[in-house]
């Protein structure tokens, strides 16, 4: 299956069993870095930008939700989410074509002209290191997207990601309480211009898709949904069974595969992609 947005196309594979042997016990320190040893699995002949850690937030999930609506769905692409299943992917997956190239416009704060860029996998992979509660997460990601025109460069590495962002999270810190909250507010509407593929917000556990239908609960797309939960049970370590039995038991982050109640399946108004088809979308860089 290949999946195609605006900054890359990749095509989507199952992995070995050696590999998932390995994904599911190698020691690794956030969900981002599970997500990118999935990743490196599961991707081939990826043309464009080919490091996932360059993907953007919204991508990743992408990938991440079109792997699982592939293999990992008893038959049903548009999977089911939730503790009872009662949510489809398809109430998460934008119907609109985001516009391709869209970019949050330059705006002057405290002396600094600026604007904010997509949140990327390499992003979080820095956040979740650090980040332990939602205030922590707002100003983390503000920080990580933010960019200062003329000084802040594109493809930076993953060490100076992270000299950049501490450093951005400390003159933030020292804003006036006053431009603090001017920034956020310019951050909500990049946020909203720039989404693509899912909608997403900021909550005690980070960055989490909102769903398009108000009422509905926000979700993650964990790494462990990717395969069967008898599979992660009989390869992984211990640890990964707590990890799964969160990932099941909360709503906001579970994708509740292959237990969706009778008769849902006919449930297909906005289906996801086919597994058997290729998926064209567009992103925005």
């Amino acid at each position: 299956m290949r999946v195609t947005t605006l900054n890359f196309s990749t095509t989507l594979q199952e992995p070995t069993g050696q590999q998932v042997v390995d994904l599911l016990n190698q020691k690794l320190a956030t969900e981002t870095d599970r997500q990118n040893m999935f990743f490196a699995a599961v991707c081939s002949q990826t043309e464009g930008v080919s490091d996932p850690q360059d993907w953007s937030f919204e991508e990743r999930c992408l990938v991440l939700g079109q792997y699982i609506a592939t293999y990992n769905t008893n038959g049903n692409p548009d999977f089911a989410i939730g503790v009872e299943g009662k949510y489809r992917y398809s109430k998460y997956l934008l119907d609109e074509s985001p516009s391709a190239g869209v970019e949050a416009p330059v705006f002057e704060l405290a002396g600094q002209y600026m604007r904010f860029r997509p949140l990327t996998g390499r992003m979080m992979g820095v956040l979740e290191g650090q980040c332990r509660n939602r205030a922590e997460w707002v100003i983390g990601i503000v920080a990580a997207m933010s960019q200062f025109i003329d000084k802040d460069p594109y493809g930076e590495s993953t060490q100076a990601c992270e000299q950049r962002i501490n450093k951005r999270m400390q003159w933030i810190l020292a804003l006036p309480a006053s431009d603090l909250n001017h920034l956020i507010g310019h951050w909500e509407y990049a946020r909203s211009l720039m989404r693509h593929y899912f909608d997403w917000q900021i909550q005690d556990q980070g960055a989490v898709v909102l769903p398009k239908e108000v009422g509905l609960p926000p979700t993650r797309f964990c790494t462990l949904d990717a395969f069967p939960a008898t599979l992660v049970y009989a390869l992984g370590e211990s640890t990964l069974w707590s990890d799964l039995a969160v990932s099941q038991d909360q709503e906001w982050c579970s994708t509740d595969l292959g237990n969706a109640p009778d008769g849902d399946q006919a449930d297909q108004d906005a289906p996801a992609a086919q597994a058997d088809q290729d998926v064209t979308t567009e992103g925005v860089a």
